[in-house]
């Protein structure tokens, strides 16, 4: 496996392109496989190969890793059917309720708004990484936790031992089983088998069974790792938690490595960042670059700010609507605020931005309604459904009487 290393943006990106073309060059019709981490980069690599860089896709497929394990999957893996969060959350709560071997410690917490949910991301977290609860119980006996910490963990693991026992007799299969069979059939895969090159694009972090995945794929086939990291000496604090991921899971698994940067020679610009070492030298800004900080509070008060500097850019500066980007870490809380604001300034918005469904006020009344039962009417979900609009009460005597739901 080679592996190139580099900022995001230009250097992984260019390189990525290079290397489609290279392989393109001898036969336009050559099969490559590009992988990526998230949806979200998918995304972008399409628009950056077909739009911006006008490459031929023609052959090359461009796969998330759990849209590739669903394809092994799909060729004869998991027999079992692949449950979701939700169903799984259900289990747990069914377990605890039924108070079998383990599940005395979390007595009440199937009870609590949230309280399973939490509780299986943990167990999730186990699964994915690969955690036997025998080695585990050993680890535990060797007295290297302290007493307290020792007590709340072993609890936690007899609990996960039971919750795996149970999926195995019931034959409950969810993502984790989705991978480790993905994993099972890589070394004889057609599908695999049809590429002339594997390209792994942008992921710094993996769970265990990822990672194992991972090294299935680049033991038996040929591949190319493009990893997110800005080789420095001494190394740069915002690719600290990358360079240790590759130096414990890739490094050893690699034949050759490009990008390595020649001693002394300048960073990229952006690398001045959260860097604390005030002796390297930097690439020049580009000329007409600008940055500048502004603080707010609250979500409201930022989008706000945000939407004051688009008019102002557009006003004063000349600037175009469409040439205009605004960038947040995560849209799932600002999105309704974003709309909302925006429409206030009379500011278009290229693309929709989707809510999620569970945000409505009608679906957290239906919501609400068929967790009822589920959680034996707790006295805050039965306030909260009778204090919704949508809940029509049917007419009677009391008609005339306003609701009261703070005193039921």
């Amino acid at each position: 496996m080679r592996a190139i290393l580099g900022p995001f943006h230009p250097e992984l990106e260019n390189a990525l392109v290079d290397e489609i073309r290279r392989f393109k060059a001898p036969d336009s019709m050559a099969p490559l496989l590009i992988l990526v981490p998230s949806d979200l980069l998918r995304r972008r690599l399409k628009i950056l190969l077909s739009q911006d860089r006008e490459l031929s896709l023609l052959n090359v497929h461009l796969l998330t890793f759990h849209q590739l394990a669903l394809r092994l999957h799909a060729n004869g893996g998991v027999s079992a059917d692949l449950k979701d969060d939700l169903f799984m959350e259900e289990a747990l709560r069914q377990i605890i309720r039924a108070r079998q071997r383990g599940a005395e410690p979390f007595a009440g917490v199937e009870e609590r708004a949230g309280g399973c949910a939490a509780l299986w991301q943990t167990l999730r977290d186990l699964r994915d990484g690969s955690v036997d609860p025998a080695v585990a119980f050993e680890a535990l006996g060797a007295g290297q936790f302290s007493r307290r910490a020792s007590e709340r963990t072993l609890a936690l693991l007899v609990l996960f031992r039971t919750f795996r026992e149970f999926c195995r007799e019931q034959n409950i299969a969810d993502h984790s089983n989705l991978f480790r069979a993905a994993t099972d059939r890589v070394p004889l895969s057609d599908f695999l088998s049809q590429f002339t090159q594997v390209f792994y694009y942008g992921f710094y972090d993996l769970t265990q069974i990822q990672i194992d995945f991972f090294h299935a794929v680049t033991r038996h086939y040929p591949a190319t790792l493009f990893f997110p990291l800005l080789e420095a000496k001494p190394g740069h604090p915002a690719w600290r938690f990358a360079e240790k991921f590759f130096e414990r899971y890739v490094h050893g698994h690699v034949t050759e490595t490009i990008g390595e940067p020649p001693a002394r020679a300048p960073l990229p610009a952006h690398a001045r960042l959260f860097d604390d070492q005030s002796d390297r030298s930097y690439k020049k800004l580009p000329a007409r670059w600008h940055c500048r900080f502004s603080s707010s509070f609250g979500i409201r008060d930022e989008v706000s700010m945000a939407a004051k500097e688009v008019l102002r850019l557009v006003e004063d500066e000349k600037i175009l609507f469409h040439d205009i980007g605004v960038v947040a870490r995560g849209l799932d809380s600002y999105g309704g605020i974003v709309k909302n604001i925006f429409d206030q300034h009379r500011i278009p918005l290229a693309g929709a931005l989707e809510e999620p469904l569970g945000q409505f006020p009608l679906t957290q009344a239906v919501i609400l309604l068929l967790n009822l039962a589920a959680k034996d009417f707790l006295r805050s979900q039965m306030i909260d459904l009778l204090s919704s609009p949508f809940l029509r009460l049917p007419d009677g005597e009391n008609a005339n009487r306003p609701p009261r739901p703070d005193l039921w």
